[in-house]
């Protein structure tokens, strides 16, 4: 018994190991990228003349560079706080679109940057039993997902009904799609980084986070992609 205990201790202690070289990983090099943007930017504005698009243009730049590095900060804290002993969330039942109105128009000030059309479908007086802040740090990760990887001209489309007495919730683009040998992977610390169509880094802990505290809520996270053609994201949500 004892030595089949110790067995299953080393077993855990490796696993801890991979994932905190995983998030070491995961640190050093997405935050590397904004930060050197950072530099870059203002040693531009620094040291030339700029007229005022170009000023503007940058500035953009740097806005989305920050936009960058401070989702990966939230999913850091947000994974920190998961990993914690004693750590809970209420479960409440709340109107959905109220409590996602902000990630809505965020949403669709980030798609209009790209030229990206973006639909809702939502009815105002649909329910939910959930927790606000993990559901809404759910959604903003599925959101800019779907926003960092369809191009110009796309379409995304956020669908909720009642089925069966749950919310089914959608979240669907018309974007690159995931590689079919990255599909079993997603919702593990194994998923490789990526670019967006604008050359947006990818952050492979969002969906890390989406699976862990849909699990915490009772809530069904499913997906299915097809290479060129789109993703669509499905949660089944208690209400």
């Amino acid at each position: 018994l004892e030595k089949k205990i110790a067995e299953e201790n080393v077993k855990i202690m490796k696993q801890l190991n991979k994932e905190k070289n995983k998030l070491i990983s995961i640190i050093s090099h997405d935050f590397r990228a904004p930060l050197n943007n950072f530099q870059g930017y203002l040693n531009i504005i620094k040291k030339t003349d700029l007229n005022e698009a170009d000023r503007d243009k940058l500035q953009d730049e740097l806005s989305r560079s920050t936009d960058e590095a401070q989702r990966l900060l939230d999913n850091l804290m947000s994974w920190t706080i998961k990993q914690m002993d004693g750590a809970s969330y209420e479960l409440s039942s709340f109107n959905l679109m109220n409590c996602l109105a902000e990630l809505i128009q965020d949403g669709k000030s980030a798609a209009a940057k790209k030229g990206i059309g973006f639909v809702v479908q939502i009815p105002m007086d649909l329910i939910v039993k959930a927790n606000q802040g993990l559901l809404q740090l759910m959604l903003r990760n599925l959101i800019n997902n779907a926003i960092k990887f369809t191009s110009s001209e796309g379409t995304i489309t956020i669908y909720a009904e009642t089925v069966m007495g749950d919310c089914l919730l959608r979240i669907a683009d018309t974007g690159k799609g995931i590689d079919e040998e990255d599909q079993q992977s997603i919702f593990t610390l194994d998923i490789k980084s990526s670019f967006g169509t604008n050359g947006e880094k990818g952050i492979g802990l969002g969906l890390v986070l989406c699976k862990e505290f849909a699990d915490i809520q009772h809530i069904d996270i499913n997906f299915k992609s097809k290479k060129d053609v789109g993703t669509t994201f499905e949660l089944t949500i208690p209400n």
